[in-house]
């Protein structure tokens, strides 16, 4: 994310940087924080995209899914662009398309991702 660290890790690009931290610490109720921030990447990714919990009224895995990509597209844009976003712009525009997809999809529900012990990237 160009914020100075020498590894860009997953972990660092999608929750350690301070601009992530920042993002998912305003997103979050204070209650979920330590748990948040302290689980292995892989079980931090499933149990957030199976996590049916309302927060603003919307599903959670919503939220944290849209938070992602919003995430990389900033991470691209602060990289290829040299441009910056302030936490509190990148939440609104995170409820914003969450709310576009929730409210043009009506039906549309997180769906359970089953959990295998096979590796995406060899």
């Amino acid at each position: 994310m160009r914020c100075g660290d020498d590894v860009e890790s997953v972990d660092h690009v999608f929750r350690s940087c301070a601009i992530s931290w920042a993002i998912w610490y305003l997103l979050l109720l204070g209650s979920k924080h330590r748990d948040f921030f302290g689980m292995d990447i892989k079980h931090w990714m499933l149990s957030n995209l199976n996590d049916k919990a309302l927060v603003v009224g919307r599903e959670w895995c919503l939220i944290f899914a849209v938070t992602l990509d919003i995430l990389w597209q900033y991470r691209n844009r602060v990289t290829f662009q040299g441009s910056s976003s302030h936490p509190h712009e990148l939440v609104s525009r995170i409820l914003a398309q969450v709310n576009i997809l929730q409210d043009s999809i009506p039906l549309f529900r997180c769906q359970t991702i089953a959990t295998t012990n096979k590796r995406i990237n060899r």
